[in-house]
């Protein structure tokens, strides 16, 4: 997932991994050839990673010697050669080498790393470039779904113990990975969405510790008024008009602004969402 997210494009600027490789190679002051080559922009070739390596653990010593592995898959996986990327992609899915020694050839060790290394390893790296946000969304219906697949007799109203075992394992499950995704990051901010029951389940089943590191957000009442709403509205839609360069007749157009009297009866998304419904 953490993968997927670093190919999004950032508006103007790329893939989330142009940016950060861009922002690592400025980190360490690295010459324009360097920088050029490490973040995708000209041909990858070998001196150039390592010079990049190089200035990287002089920058940050202790992250520069443990993450060397990992940088240097991530300028592969960035680079513009097919071959390269995929070796790149390889190391970061924690895969075997395709063929012997072509790790080798770029500088990276030929033993794998687990998936919690490569995630940890790329959390320090981020973090050298500033502050992250890791979200994590449908679990909601992975305990539903296995919620359905442990009830048993479907007649019978009460799961076996059996049942009942494999269902708080299973919620055990995600709140260790839930737990070891924050203690595995850093600098980070790790985010989860799901409905109030699901977490219900998780602070019914898991372990304390798990409740502890996670904060319930809270959840937003209705708008207090209509100059509230009328307010918000026009800070989104202005955002988008200056993008596009649209200069309305009013900040709120095309809503009405008598249109926001209805706005104390929604809550701030609510709103939002009832307007694109319009």
């Amino acid at each position: 997932s953490m993968l997927d997210g670093l190919t999004r494009e950032v508006a103007g600027h790329g893939r989330q991994l142009d940016v950060f490789l861009r922002r690592l190679a400025d980190l360490v002051a690295a010459p324009r050839s360097v920088r050029r080559s490490v973040s995708g922009e000209t041909t990858l070739a070998r001196p150039a990673l390592d010079a990049f390596i190089d200035l990287l653990r002089k920058t940050s010593p202790g992250v520069g010697r443990e993450c060397q592995n990992t940088a240097r898959a991530l300028v592969l996986l960035g680079s513009e050669g097919f071959q390269e990327q995929d070796i790149g992609d390889n190391f970061l899915r924690s895969n075997d080498e395709e063929e012997p020694g072509e790790r080798a050839a770029w500088g990276i060790r030929r033993a794998r790393h687990s998936a919690q290394e490569v995630v940890r390893e790329m959390s320090r790296l981020l973090a050298l470039t500033g502050p992250s946000v890791v979200a994590v969304d449908q679990i909601d219906l992975l305990i539903a779904q296995s919620a359905k697949s442990t009830a048993g007799d479907p007649m019978s109203l009460d799961p076996s113990p059996q049942e009942k075992w494999r269902q708080a394992l299973l919620i055990e499950q995600i709140a260790g990975g839930l737990m070891s995704l924050r203690e595995s990051t850093r600098r980070t901010l790790s985010v989860v969405a799901c409905l109030p029951k699901t977490w219900a389940e998780i602070k019914a089943n898991a372990t304390d510790t798990v409740q502890d590191r996670f904060r319930e957000a809270v959840r937003l009442d209705n708008i207090a008024s209509a100059d509230l709403g009328r307010e918000i509205v026009e800070k989104r839609f202005a955002a988008r008009f200056e993008e596009v360069g649209f200069t309305p007749a009013y900040p709120s157009w095309p809503v009405l602004p008598e249109a926001f009297a209805e706005a104390v009866h929604f809550t701030p998304r609510g709103l939002l969402k009832s307007g694109r419904g319009q």
